[in-house]
């Protein structure tokens, strides 16, 4: 969802973006930021580095503010996190910590920082880590390898990794052969 701050539209654009996590879209390129303050003259940002700027009103600055899309998602430092929506916040878009959690591996709700978001959205193929044993895997939004040899469902225990291949409920059995194969995955399957 692109938007922009006007002099006309600022009270509804501080209600939905405030400290939200967003692209600021300049042509082509898109840097990710994150939105520190917003009034009737400018919004204030900040990228990964620290440095804060900010943009005029009326200026025709752009941000895209990014869905919360919930799933599994993989990092640039090889690790998994899950996002979710926090149901009761719908007013605020876009991802921010008011209405989004995030999960680690472990699948214990983990702080929400640039740092970490940057990790996924700043990763080119999001679905093209190739699978190694013991390492965190996010096959697609819904299906997880993590590093205690558990296959997941979002956050419920479908399958192991056993013996060199995936044990899976028959119930998901199809769905995640799907995924294997969608990703060019030659991993042996099983139902169980």
């Amino acid at each position: 969802m692109l938007d922009s701050l006007a002099n006309d539209n600022w009270e509804d654009f501080r209600q939905r973006y405030n400290h939200t996590y967003c692209w600021l879209v300049r042509g082509a390129e898109r840097l990710f930021v994150y939105l520190n303050d917003i009034d009737s003259e400018r919004v204030k940002f900040s990228m990964g580095n620290g440095m804060t700027f900010a943009a005029n009103a009326d200026s025709g600055t752009t941000f895209e503010f990014i869905p919360i899309d919930r799933g599994w998602y993989n990092t640039t430092d090889g690790s998994v996190l899950h996002l979710s929506r926090v149901p009761e916040r719908q007013f605020r878009r876009g991802i921010s910590d008011g209405n989004t959690i995030l999960a680690d591996a472990s699948l214990f709700p983990t702080d929400l920082s640039f740092k970490r978001l940057s990790s996924i959205f700043n990763l080119p193929k999001q679905w093209a880590q190739p699978f190694v044993e013991g390492n965190a895997n996010a096959f697609s939004k819904h299906f997880a390898y993590l590093p205690s040899g558990k296959l997941v469902f979002h956050h419920v225990e479908i399958g192991r990794f056993n013996n060199g291949s995936f044990e899976v409920d028959h119930q998901f059995l199809q769905e995640v052969s799907d995924v294997f194969r969608r990703r060019n995955l030659q991993l042996p399957i099983k139902g169980h």
